[in-house]
């Protein structure tokens, strides 16, 4: 039997950089917070390696579309989605803070360009060929802050509940946007089913859910960067606990009395084993920019 020489191609060595990044970032995110492989994972090397994994998918997808045919103006968009999310993605992992709002908002806006850039190609009568791997990027993005959030220790659970007025009232506006722009995209890919009832309530749907969960972690993020004014408490660590499953990664925590409340803090591995029951952690605690007052810790007492 005759085996066949597989031809190797530019295209291949980018989906290897690809594979590459993902995985290697993969294994270290997913090991850090492991029950039995953290103290390797949990280190300024491994931290280093994460960023160098990760960027490498960012580089990787700016040069491949820096060196195809494309126009100049997909090539300068190009930059920005994967130059400048490189970017962003960086003062994230290191700095935080505001660029948590700066990255939701840049993202929702490239994502509005790319999709108007859809519509407008549609209208001239040529083919609709949108790049996912900058939709990717720009998810990525979104997601990011999103997911810190969720992490955000809050004070009082009602945050979750107030925060669903304001929330509605952005994704009033953004709802009926986000539907025509999509469900002209929609059209474009699926002439036939874009009829169909249960295609528009699909599209109606994740208009909806994205409009929602954008707006959700707008408020949040506002509420969390503009209060730069935190008061360091000392707690005493009530009880030590390690929470592991198979599908949520490992989190090492500490209960403490809060305005009267008990609360579990995520403590980095090398704290939680440095200390015991009856010691004392410090906790920033923050009022918040809208009144939702959150907490996040900062060391051994």
């Amino acid at each position: 039997m005759k085996i066949k020489n597989v031809r190797w191609t530019k295209n291949s060595t980018f989906t290897l950089l690809y594979i590459i990044g993902f995985l290697g970032a993969g294994i270290i995110g997913f090991f850090s917070t492991s029950y039995f492989a953290y103290e390797e994972f949990n280190s300024l090397v491994a931290d280093i390696f994460y960023l160098i994994f990760l960027s490498l998918v960012f580089v990787a997808a700016l040069v491949q579309d820096l060196m195809s045919d494309k126009s100049i103006t997909d090539k300068i968009i190009s930059v920005f989605v994967f130059g400048g999310g490189f970017v962003l993605f960086l003062l994230l992992f290191i700095l935080g803070g505001v660029t948590n709002l700066i990255a939701i908002i840049y993202s929702a806006i490239f994502c509005m360009i790319l999709v108007c850039q859809c519509v407008l190609t549609m209208r001239k009568g040529q083919k609709v060929k949108p790049n996912i791997k900058q939709f990717v990027c720009i998810g990525f993005l979104m997601l990011a802050p999103a997911i810190r959030l969720l992490l955000t220790e809050f004070v009082k659970e009602t945050y979750f509940l107030w925060a669903l007025i304001p929330a509605g009232v952005i994704s009033c506006t953004l709802i009926p946007i986000g539907f025509v722009l999509l469900h002209k995209v929609w059209r474009q890919f699926y002439p036939k089913e874009s009829s169909s009832i249960g295609n528009a309530i699909a599209v109606i749907f994740a208009v909806i859910i994205i409009s929602f969960f954008y707006s959700f972690s707008t408020i949040g993020i506002i509420n969390c960067v503009f209060d730069n004014s935190p008061t360091p408490t000392e707690y005493t660590v009530l009880e030590k606990h390690v929470n592991s499953g198979a599908s949520t990664p490992t989190q090492f925590e500490v209960k403490v009395e809060i305005d009267g409340e008990e609360k579990w803090i995520n403590l980095p591995v090398i704290d939680y084993h440095a200390i015991s029951e009856g010691d004392t952690v410090i906790v920033d605690y923050y009022k918040g920019a809208l009144g939702f007052g959150f907490y996040t810790y900062n060391s051994i007492g």
